[in-house]
């Protein structure tokens, strides 16, 4: 591809909202993400614990691909799998 050539195919993927229906993306599990938040607040709480913890905790939940039609995955037209 010469550099001012725009590739032939180009895909848009965003983080998954309510206001962006079919696009293709990452649901990033708002409402466990909101539990576990909650759930660290109850922990300092329990413990007494106050403000910024001297050792902050890291939570991981696991977001999931979506498929859309903005990036509709292998198998459809156009789109190889590797």
């Amino acid at each position: 591809m010469h550099p001012r050539e725009a590739p032939s195919r180009v895909f848009w993927v965003a983080g998954l909202t309510a206001a962006a229906p079919g696009c293709a993306g990452i649901d990033q599990n708002g409402e466990r993400v909101g539990a576990a938040a909650v759930d660290l607040v109850v922990e300092q709480l329990h413990a007494n614990e106050f403000g910024r913890p001297p050792n902050p905790k890291t939570v991981l939940i696991e977001g999931r691909w979506v498929l859309g039609k903005t990036a509709p995955g292998p198998g459809h037209a156009g789109v190889k799998a590797h």
